[in-house]
Order: structure tokens, then C-alpha cells, then sequence
């Protein structure tokens, strides 16, 4: 596979090249940190433990099942990439981008097994844009609209092999996914892949049965760009519906629609040297939807708590329930704040946290929810052009887990100190 992927890609440069001005990039990162997680970060259950030190690699850090852990993390980014952008003429231009994953020493399968990360070259971008005067057309696998980069610059290994800039830590991210996209001026709007394996907790197959997911609309999202000098200001929205389909053993089905929508707002603001970020977010069904939150992970709340509204111990905060023969939503709402300066051409320093609240109704009459909060201080110093080295101290307090007629579950901390190495070309 990485034999074929290497040959595809050679020949897809090669081949256009005498046609098309074909610049090569590439950005490769190293993660070097100790982490120090409590007993209740990890959640119940050993595929629900924390795990820190790569993609799915024989953790360095596991926490959960009652026990704490602490320990050094040395290990390749999964967000280390590298690519080509292509101008195939003034009206037309593509992006192709893979990322590195740092392959899995554990058996797919196996305890904190993960399949789909026992690989080493993944697709991350690819993607055409035509011009066409009035706007643009971009088709292909991008950013979706509703996503903000660049307001954080956070690099602590939440859970996402590092290096994800609180995309998954309090700032709304569904993923880079296939979409259609037209642009005019600030304005764009997209047709995009619905989330591919959403659910429904409490509505599930039976033994030996299928859930049946019908999209009858792609997800859509929209976003406005203001730009100034001084300011940016960039509001987004997003929805998707489907209708999902528990098909029992015994020949009944029982059908639920469940419709997903956000509402989100970013502000960028530019006092040199210094600048100030912020996001706000609100979803609705945000897991079904495709937004994940590691900040908040999975909930955790004994079974002997509450056993008729959990049986299982996992309580997914961020995912729609299914209760009394209805589909309640569950509400997930994000803040973010960030200030830095960029003191001299080697040094900057930033610091920034995030807020992420969510909740979700158990019963008619019990509903869970959860707040959980990231800090984090760095200094990245550019010690040569394209290479840095940014030290970063962080913690992540996932808070307790709140159900109504229950104590409080606590949900663990973890603390961090990470140096981060970064060359860009």
C-alpha cells in the first residue's frame, strides 16, 4: 500500500509538471513530554482509558480503572504532513496532503487496540479550486467552513496525538471531509459528507441486526469572513438530519429522525505585537454530528449509581439519547480565549484556556451534564528559519459529571510539560 501510494504520487507530480507550477511542502513534528493523569481521567473500562503518546502506541500514559499513571512521551506528531499544491492555470489550482502516523505496536484488535490508526500515511487534503470570476468552486476533501484554525496554538497531547490547536479541546472541528463549496467575496457555503458512523445512545441494533441510517441531505455548513487590519470576525452554521432505524430481532423497527445544528463565532484581533482570539460555539447533538470534545472524553458514572438510567457506566455527554421512545438532544457549548505576542522575530509567547459544557437528558425527570476546562502557557522560539522549538505547560480538569438524584462523578485531571520540534519547508 505505501509502495503504491509513493508510485501514484510521483507519477501524479510528474506528469502534469511540464503543464502545471507544482511546489512542494512538508512539515514534520516531534513530540517530547511527561504527562501526569489522575485515576478517574481515563473513564471505565479498558477501551474507555486515557491514553497519551501517539497514535494507539503501546501507551505510555493509561490511566482509568481506578489507578493514576505519570510518565515521558516521545513520539512522532500525527499531525506531521507533507504535500504539493499545483497551479494547472490563472483559474484552477489543487491540493494534495498526506499526514504521518507513527504505526501502532499494539495488535489491531488487541487491548487499546485501534485499526483504523495501525497505518503510517494517511490522506489529509485533496482538493481542486476553479475560479470562475464571479466566485469559486472547490470540490474535494478540505476544512469544512465551520472550522477554525489558527486561534489556538496549543500542542499538549489531549488524547489527539498532539499538535491539534485545541480543535478538539474546545474550538467546533468535524474533520477535514469530502464537499462541494462555492465562495464569493467573504461568503461560503458547502454540501458535505455526513458523518459516517453516528449513533444513537439507548437505540441500537439487536443481536445479529443493523441500524439503518438514512441521509436523505448531505450536512450542510455556511461561514462569513470580515476582515480588517485590525479585526476578523467569522460567524458559521452548520446542519444535518438523518433518520436512523433500530431493526429488532422480533421484526419491529423503531425510526427516529435526529437533526444536528451549530452556531459558531470567531474573533481575531490584532494590537501588534499582541493578539487576542476568541471562538464561541453552540451544537446541538454535537457527537452525531461528527464533533468529538477530548476535553470533556467519556463521562464516567458506576453503574450502581444509577443502573436503570446507565447501565453501562459511559455516559456520551455530546451524543443525542434515546429515552421513553424519544430522541432527546444533548447541547454542547465552547468558549475559547487566547492571547499572545510575538515579542522579537525568535520569540513569541501565548497563553490560552477553553470551556466546553455539555448536557443531555437520561430520563424524563434526570439529565447529566458535565464542564470541563484546558489551560495552557507557551513560548515558541524560532531557532533557525522553519524549525522551532516551542515549550508548553498545560492541564486539562475534565470536571465532574453531574446527574440529577446521583453524587457527583469525579472525571479526573491531567497535567503536562511538553517541548514540541517542528520543521516546516
Amino acid at each position: 500500500m505505501k509502495k503504491l501510494l509513493v508510485a501514484l504520487l510521483v507519477l501524479g507530480l510528474a506528469a502534469p509538471a511540464m503543464a502545471a507550477e507544482v511546489a512542494l511542502y512538508g512539515s514534520f513534528r516531534t513530540h517530547l513530554g511527561y504527562y501526569d493523569v489522575s485515576e478517574d481521567y481515563g473513564g471505565a473500562g479498558v477501551a474507555a482509558a486515557a491514553q497519551v503518546g501517539g497514535p494507539d502506541m503501546d501507551p505510555t500514559i493509561l490511566s482509568g480503572q481506578g489507578f493514576d499513571d505519570a510518565g515521558t512521551v516521545l513520539s512522532l506528531s500525527g499531525q506531521s504532513r507533507f504535500g504539493a499544491k499545483a497551479k494547472v492555470s490563472d483559474t484552477l489550482n489543487a491540493v494534495f496532503e498526506a499526514g504521518l502516523l507513527e504505526t501502532s505496536r499494539i495488535p489491531s484488535g488487541g487491548p487499546n487496540g485501534n485499526s483504523s490508526q495501525n497505518q503510517d500515511i494517511y490522506l489529509r487534503l485533496a482538493y481542486g479550486t476553479w475560479n470562475f470570476g464571479a466566485g469559486s468552486f472547490m470540490f474535494g476533501k478540505n476544512y469544512t467552513p465551520a472550522t477554525y484554525l489558527l486561534y489556538s496554538n496549543q500542542l499538549g497531547d489531549l488524547g489527539d496525538q498532539g499538535d491539534a490547536i485545541m480543535l478538539v479541546g474546545g474550538i467546533t472541528y468535524a474533520g477535514r471531509q469530502p464537499q462541494l463549496r462555492l465562495t464569493f467575496g467573504g461568503f461560503e457555503i458547502a454540501a458535505i459528507e455526513h458523518n459516517t458512523a453516528p449513533t444513537v445512545t439507548g437505540l441500537s441494533a439487536a443481536a445479529g441486526t443493523a441500524d439503518d441510517l438514512d441521509f436523505t441531505f448531505p450536512k450542510f455548513e455556511a461561514a462569513y469572513t470580515l476582515n480588517t487590519p485590525m479585526i476578523t470576525v467569522r460567524p458559521a452554521v452548520g446542519w444535518q438530519t438523518y433518520d436512523t432505524v433500530d431493526r429488532t430481532t422480533g421484526g419491529s423497527e423503531a425510526d427516529e429522525s435526529v437533526t444536528s445544528y451549530l452556531g459558531a463565532l470567531g474573533l481575531q484581533l490584532r494590537f501588534n505585537p499582541v493578539y487576542i482570539n476568541m471562538t464561541g460555539s453552540y451544537t446541538v447533538n454535537a457527537a452525531n454530528y461528527g464533533i468529538n470534545n477530548f476535553a470533556l472524553g467519556i463521562a464516567n458514572s458506576p453503574a450502581l449509581v444509577v443502573p436503570v438510567l446507565n447501565p453501562t457506566g459511559i455516559i456520551n455527554v455530546n451524543n443525542a439519547r434515546y429515552v421513553n421512545g424519544d430522541v432527546e438532544d444533548s447541547t454542547l457549548i465552547m468558549a475559547t480565549f487566547v492571547v499572545g505576542a510575538k515579542l522579537s522575530p525568535m520569540l513569541k509567547v501565548e497563553a490560552g484556556m477553553s470551556y466546553s459544557s455539555a448536557e443531555v437528558d437520561l430520563s424524563a425527570t434526570a439529565s447529566a451534564d458535565q464542564t470541563a476546562y484546558v489551560y495552557y502557557v507557551q513560548a515558541p522560539i524560532t531557532v533557525a528559519p522553519g524549525v522551532t522549538m516551542t515549550p508548553e505547560v498545560g492541564m486539562v480538569d475534565r470536571g465532574d459529571l453531574a446527574i440529577d438524584g446521583a453524587a457527583d462523578a469525579d472525571q479526573g485531571e491531567m497535567m503536562y510539560g511538553i517541548v514540541n520540534f517542528r520543521v516546516d519547508f
